[in-house]
C-alpha cells in the first residue's frame, strides 16, 4: 500500500498575510507550518522562492 503525501502551496500573498509585518502571532503561525511539515513523513509544505 502506498502512502499518501499531502502537499500544501503557499502564494506570496498568503505568505505576506500570514506573516504580517506588525503581528508576532503571524511569525509563529508560519514558522509553525514550517516545524510541523519539517517533522513529518507525510506533508510536504511548497513555498515561492523569489
Amino acid at each position: 500500500m502506498s502512502q499518501v503525501i499531502e502537499h500544501y502551496v503557499f502564494d506570496s500573498p498568503t505568505l505576506l498575510a500570514m506573516s504580517g509585518d506588525k503581528q508576532a502571532s503571524g511569525n509563529k503561525q508560519v514558522s509553525g507550518l514550517v516545524h510541523a511539515a519539517a517533522c513529518s513523513d507525510d506533508v510536504r509544505l511548497w513555498v515561492p522562492v523569489l
